[in-house]
């Protein structure tokens, strides 16, 4: 059947859309993300007992970030196992776990 709203192929080539970035994670620790030995890296880890809504909300609450680079990090822990929330200062990693632990969520400090 022809339809009269369909847009014929052009010749032109397609523009490329940006490709969206994921946290770093890893299987093992020696292939996670290396600085110049400053900082330290918020882990968080999968589990099956919250639903991912809480989790979403409780990170983007930790990281005071927007709720699409919440749901970039807990969905890569969800599908890979961890996910690597940040890496900061001490104090800040604290903090973060601190806010992640509040709903008793697995999370890590480590220095990197």
């Amino acid at each position: 059947m022809n339809n009269p709203n369909r847009k014929e192929p052009s010749d032109q080539p397609r523009k490329k859309l940006p490709r969206l970035m994921e946290p770093e994670t890893e299987k093992s620790d020696k292939s996670l993300p290396r600085t110049s030995g400053e900082g330290y890296r918020v882990m968080l880890f999968n589990d099956e007992d919250h639903v991912l809504q809480d989790v979403v909300i409780q990170v983007a609450k930790a990281l005071r970030c927007k709720l699409e680079q919440a749901v970039t990090i807990t969905l890569a822990a969800h599908h890979k196992g961890r996910a690597v929330v940040t890496i900061t200062t001490e104090s800040d990693a604290k903090r973060i776990a601190d806010v992640l632990r509040e709903i008793d969520l697995v999370v890590n400090v480590d220095p990197v």
